[in-house]
């Protein structure tokens, strides 16, 4: 019978190396992936209009022939005295009655009960276009960029970055083209012909320059100015755009853009239409994207 020979092969004793894992690399994702960013900028001439109601006797002390001139500078001295007691108030007139009962003298962009904003006017001015690369750290939210609020809470948040950057040739001009709502507040020096008037006090302060910045996002498209509207606000001083829109969003307005300077400043008294100032916007809205639609 034959043996069995024995193996003279020695066991291995080098130990296994253990089997190394990949190295996964984490795909940092795009928020903006497949969105495009527009900024459009609103600059020329504008102004900040000031609206508010009035006495009976006020109105009608400044509306006479002799002093309807000199409103103004009655304005600008109340104005003064209210933030300088000791101002010598020049062209201040004694005898005027207050802009209403127990006003006293105020600052004049105090009274604003009924508008208060300042405003491009729609009528001598484009609106400019321009493509722009934002942060991946901002965000595109009810017609307003920001930056992300869970990254801006990071304690070494850099607040000082740049939000976007302007892509080079890519500036266009545009007219204001689609009012979606045409509003009108004009003063009239007399109650004659006016539906159920109110006396106001009105004023403006005509500038030019840069009158602030909104965005636009869209999935991949170009800007389309068909898909922009305004709404007008057309008044004794002014034409001006005080809303906007894009695809029906309404555009936030970014005022820290803004940057004017004084034309003129202009006054003036009398009544308008109570349905010039109340009235229900949003029924004037739906009525509006109907007619541009047509």
């Amino acid at each position: 019978m034959a043996t069995k020979k024995k193996s003279t092969t020695k066991p291995s004793t080098k130990a296994k190396k253990p089997a190394t894992k990949k190295k996964v690399v984490k795909k940092v994702v795009n928020p903006h992936e497949g969105k495009r960013f527009f900024k459009i900028e609103f600059s020329g001439y504008g102004g900040e209009l000031i609206v508010g109601k009035a006495s009976e006797e006020f109105v009608k002390y400044w509306l006479h022939e002799d002093r309807k001139d000199l409103l103004t500078d009655h304005i600008h001295a109340m104005h003064d005295k209210a933030g300088f007691e000791d101002s010598e108030a020049e062209g201040y007139d004694e005898n005027s009655p207050e802009v209403y009962e127990d006003a006293g003298d105020q600052e004049y962009w105090n009274f604003d009960d009924i508008e208060h904003e300042t405003m491009v006017s729609y009528e001598y001015n484009p609106y400019r276009v321009t493509e722009i690369k934002v942060d991946p750290r901002a965000e595109y939210v009810d017609g307003e960029l920001r930056w992300n609020d869970k990254e801006s809470r990071k304690r070494n948040f850099d607040w000082s970055a740049n939000m976007f950057e302007n892509m080079d040739g890519t500036e266009k001009d545009y007219d204001f083209e689609n009012c979606v709502v045409h509003r009108e507040l004009y003063v009239h020096d007399s109650k004659k012909g006016v539906k159920d008037p109110v006396p106001v006090l009105m004023m403006y302060d005509s500038q030019k320059g840069m009158f602030g910045t909104a965005f636009v996002m869209t999935d991949g498209e170009d800007f389309d100015p068909k898909k922009f509207a305004y709404v007008a606000l057309d008044n004794t001083m002014a034409s001006n755009a005080e809303l906007f829109f894009y695809d029906k969003q309404m555009l936030s307005v970014d005022n820290s853009w803004l940057d004017t300077w004084g034309k003129g400043f202009y006054s003036n008294v009398g009544y308008v239409p109570r349905g010039d100032i109340e009235y229900d916007f949003k029924e004037l809205l739906e009525q509006g994207w109907k007619d541009l639609e047509e």
